[in-house]
């Protein structure tokens, strides 16, 4: 048994504490952010936290963001009796999807950029021996 003492914010990430380590597919990844809808909105203004009651703000929704990827939402009971339960979105975990986008989205424009070069250079010989059967 592990046993760590103290408080780690946004818990350990440590290679020691893990195993069976995979690397997620970016592919997925990237279709699954782009499936989530960023958001403005207000804050009600009968909230019992005071330092969001009524103020503007802007993130996801946590039932939108738990049909994409369900493991990022957690519930929490209502402080009033009878509610149903409030669901929140874990933020910190969805970093990691953010930087899987990313690395798609670069990938993708790397292989763009390499197309693009070869497209370039074959325009560039087309032109070429079209200038030289034109001056014939």
């Amino acid at each position: 048994m592990i046993i760590i003492k103290g408080y780690y914010p946004g818990g350990t990430k440590t290679l020691k504490l893990k195993e069976n380590i995979t690397t997620l597919d970016t592919k997925i990844i990237l279709n699954k952010v782009l499936q989530l809808r960023p958001v403005s909105f207000k804050w009600l203004d009968n909230l019992d936290n005071e330092k969001r009651r009524g103020k503007k703000d802007e993130g996801l929704i946590a039932q939108e963001v738990e049909e994409v990827w369900p493991m990022l939402v957690d519930e929490i009971e209502s402080f009033e009796e009878g509610h149903e339960k409030i669901k929140y979105i874990h933020y910190n975990k969805l970093s990691v999807y953010m930087a899987g986008a990313i690395q798609e989205q670069q990938k993708e424009i790397t292989e763009l950029r390499n197309e693009n070069t070869i497209l370039k250079e074959q325009m560039k010989n087309v032109l070429e021996r079209l200038a030289i059967l034109e001056s014939k």
